[in-house]
Parts: C-alpha cells; sequence; structure tokens
C-alpha cells in the first residue's frame, strides 16, 4: 500500500485498483497502445486540475511495482513524452 502519497485524487485514477496498476490490457498491442494513451491522458488532467505532479510518482511507482511492459504501458509513456514536447 502507498501510504506516503499525500493526494487522495491518485487513488481515484480507473486504472489504479487497490494501489495496484491494473489498466485492463487487452493483448492486442495496437488497442492496448491506445488504452496506454487514453490513461496517460486521463492522469495529465488530473495532474492539471489538482495541481499535484507526485500523482505521476505515485501511478510510475505502481506500473514499476506491476513489473510489466506491454502496448499499454508503451502507449502511456509514449503519451507522457508527446506531452512534455
Amino acid at each position: 500500500m502507498i501510504d506516503s502519497i499525500s493526494t487522495h485524487s491518485f487513488r481515484d485514477l480507473p486504472f489504479i485498483e487497490n494501489d495496484a496498476w491494473s489498466p485492463g490490457a487487452s493483448g492486442d498491442y495496437v488497442s492496448d497502445c491506445q488504452l496506454g494513451r487514453t490513461h496517460a491522458q486521463i492522469m495529465l488532467d488530473m495532474i492539471q486540475d489538482t495541481q499535484s505532479p507526485t500523482i505521476y510518482g505515485a501511478v510510475a511507482r505502481c506500473i514499476a511495482l506491476a513489473g510489466v511492459w506491454t502496448g499499454v504501458e508503451v502507449g502511456f509513456h509514449h503519451r507522457l513524452a508527446e506531452a512534455m514536447l
């Protein structure tokens, strides 16, 4: 459990369940890439709305602990990279 996160909103993300990364991957790489992009945009919107960049750290930790790298994670991080441009 992630006790050190000061914001409740990170737990409200639809792809976080019980403080764990749960993106709902389908196994179809192209669809999963799009799903990851959608998840990233939801997170970016939440960060903007709450002015709480620590949300990303909490999500990144959940992804790392899940130990998976599928199309969802590729799409998620690609969308974040686009947002940095």
